[in-house]
């Protein structure tokens, strides 16, 4: 005798459930090793920054309670990369010492008791015990930032750095909270993450830069504006300037900035809206009676080139407070 539909129709619904459920709790067997294998190098590191390294790493994965199959399937490439034997395995000390992995400074938000987390790398032949400039670089509006695994897991499944940007201090570029334009918690990342790192190093008070591409771009020149006895320098990559109704692109926001050298550099191609922000906040601080301004352009559209962060940077170390 065959069934009805009303006495079969529990059991195709529950069998749904159970597939459901399958598919929102993805198998976390490598997960757990790589957090197997992050407690070992924690206790395995001869110092404090690298044991901070390898357990900043398990708080973010933590802090994350329920991991998405996307998130699981980032974590096991990133495990692989753990055990892949090459010479910028991120388990090798050398690794970072020799500039071509970035490490991983997280801390508990005393804000709002989240767990954020910033990139870190260290400076080129670095002595724990000296003193080095500060290198803070704001991120642009980009999708791997949206999540926390992501953007803390992608330097690790990416080939090894080669560049030559920031090699005489600590590089930091804070997480923000994702694509949140530095305002609000997203500013309040910055600072925390600023804090953090001086709290486990020596940094040069007299030499501390802030530079950003596209939507760090205007996180730099927002936040410079507010705290303008911090920085030696400034550099805006291809700055959303135009970002909040080009609220900061007023001359009471422009002559804040007088005495920070600050650097522009964008594509020649570039959408328009871009390139006339830019030129708006070069025109305001002309006006203002600048006399640090470095302007370039390339030949290109919203591009991140390393060779424009490397002329960036070059130009920018060469100030300092005193």
């Amino acid at each position: 005798m065959v069934k009805s539909l009303k006495s079969v129709l529990p059991i195709i619904l529950f069998s749904v459930f159970l597939q459901n459920c399958e598919q929102e709790a993805p198998n976390q067997e490598n997960v757990q090793l790589l957090n197997q294998k992050l407690s070992a190098l924690a206790e395995e590191a001869d110092h404090e920054l690298f044991t901070h390294h390898f357990n900043s790493i398990q708080r973010v994965i933590d802090a994350e309670r329920k991991l998405s199959v996307e998130e699981v399937e980032i974590l096991e490439n990133m495990y692989s990369a753990f055990l892949t034997d090459t010479l910028a395995n991120p388990s090798d000390i050398e690794s970072y010492l020799n500039r071509e992995r970035t490490m991983i400074l997280a801390w508990t938000s005393p804000t709002d008791g989240k767990v954020s987390f910033s990139w870190l790398r260290l400076p080129k032949d670095w002595n724990p015990g000296k003193e080095y400039p500060l290198y803070v670089h704001l991120h642009g509006f980009w999708d791997v930032a949206e999540g926390p695994i992501s953007y803390m897991s992608y330097t690790f499944n990416v080939d090894p750095s080669t560049t030559t940007a920031f090699e005489d201090g600590y590089w930091l570029s804070p997480w923000g909270r994702g694509n949140k334009w530095y305002q609000g918690i997203s500013k309040t990342d910055v600072w925390e993450a600023i804090a953090e790192i001086e709290s486990l190093v020596t940094i040069d008070q007299n030499r501390k830069y802030l530079s950003g591409h596209s939507m760090g771009g205007f996180g730099t020149w927002s936040i410079a504006q507010e705290s303008t006895e911090i920085w030696a320098a400034i550099g805006i990559h291809s700055g959303a300037l135009f970002h909040s109704n080009s609220e900061y692109l007023e001359s009471e926001y422009a002559e804040n900035l007088n005495d920070i050298p600050v650097y522009f550099v964008w594509g020649d191609k570039e959408e328009s809206v871009l390139i006339e922000s830019n030129e708006t906040a070069i025109s305001l601080l002309n006006e203002s009676g600048h006399q640090n301004l470095f302007i370039t352009t390339f030949d290109g559209g919203h591009d991140y080139n390393e060779v424009d962060v490397e002329n960036m940077y070059n130009w920018m170390r060469t100030f300092s407070k005193q």
